[in-house]
């Protein structure tokens, strides 16, 4: 989950980027209203511009009218390729507004044209789970690792092991992180995903190790690294939690 885990992160981002104008131009909801129902009259005797554009689709996302926001970018894509950002949050306003076939058929074309790109990869694997066809995404998602150039290979391989943990499969995500790590000793990235693993399971000394080892590989041994101490406090409690059962815990220490 730690891809999907950024990913969403990332399309997160996105939905707020557009759905929270600056505060001192949100205003009440009334005056949002007015500002939306001046740009939509605007738009219907012509073009507007991009600013205006943007303006209109921040303000239907924070008054939380996403089947407008989402009519409104399928017109501007009518009209003329989207930027990636902008195809990514049609996507998401599909998933949020129930067309999971819609946002499906969506990502299929946008792999067409970015058929490395792990966003989009992995939103098709939510979404598809979505729609209840889990072992189709595990199959392409192997394919795709297997067919892999090396430059690829990490990306790839996190999301699959990633999948594999949605699906239950944890010793194979496991062992795909422990391959991915061995395979690229200078990148953080499975250790975090297996120290992640190591917080499920309770386990708060193996847990250390591996933050230890993943600070090691972003900084160089004895570098501090403000990043890995907080997730050290943060996931050590929670290992703790889960091995004795108690409500508090002492954070992690790093060596």
């Amino acid at each position: 989950m730690f891809a999907l885990l950024l990913i969403g992160v990332g399309l997160a981002l996105l939905l707020t980027s557009y759905g929270t104008p600056a505060s001192g131009q949100r205003g009440s909801r009334r005056i949002v209203d007015q500002q939306v129902n001046v740009l939509i009259d605007k738009l219907k005797l012509g073009p507007i511009s991009a600013a205006e554009q943007r303006s209109l689709l921040e303000r239907l996302m924070s008054l939380g009218r996403l089947k407008e926001a989402q009519i409104l970018l399928e017109s501007w894509q009518g009209e003329r390729p989207l930027p990636l950002n902008q195809n990514l949050l049609l996507v998401e306003l599909m998933r949020l507004n129930s067309d999971s076939v819609g946002a499906d058929q969506e990502l299929s074309r946008l792999l067409l044209l970015h058929p490395n790109n792990l966003q989009i990869m992995a939103l098709q694997v939510l979404v598809q789970q979505d729609r209840g066809l889990g072992v189709k995404s595990l199959n392409r998602l192997k394919a795709r690792f297997e067919a892999a150039k090396p430059g690829q290979l990490m990306e790839l391989g996190l999301l699959l092991a990633d999948f594999y943990r949605q699906s239950n499969a944890g010793k194979q995500a496991e062992s795909l992180y422990k391959n991915l790590a061995a395979e690229a000793p200078v990148d953080e990235r499975p250790v975090l995903a297996l120290a992640l693993i190591r917080v499920e399971q309770g386990q708060p000394e193996a847990l250390r190790q591996l933050l230890s080892e993943a600070k090691r590989r972003r900084f160089g041994p004895g570098e501090e690294d403000p990043q890995i101490e907080a997730l050290a406090a943060s996931w050590g409690v929670a290992a703790a939690q889960i091995r004795v059962g108690l409500s508090e815990s002492t954070p992690l220490a790093l060596p």
